[in-house]
């Protein structure tokens, strides 16, 4: 899967829970680990608990892996 697709569905569903100030991050030449760091914010525990829960359901219904 290409990573462009999944880091558009990522900002997705964090803007579907109202997520504030997320930052998409290349650290493909800093990390092999990985290609992007995708760092959001919320305004209580609930809503980043929220936020998780969020991606990983449209992650797992692109065919990704979380």
């Amino acid at each position: 899967m290409r990573v462009d697709r999944i880091v558009k569905a990522v900002v997705a569903a964090l803007e579907d829970i109202k997520a504030r100030h997320f930052l998409v991050l290349n650290v493909v030449k800093l990390t092999s680990m990985f290609d992007r760091e995708i760092i959001a914010s919320g305004d209580s525990t609930r809503q980043v608990k929220s936020l998780a829960d969020n991606v990983q359901v449209k992650l797992k219904a692109l065919g990704a892996k979380v």
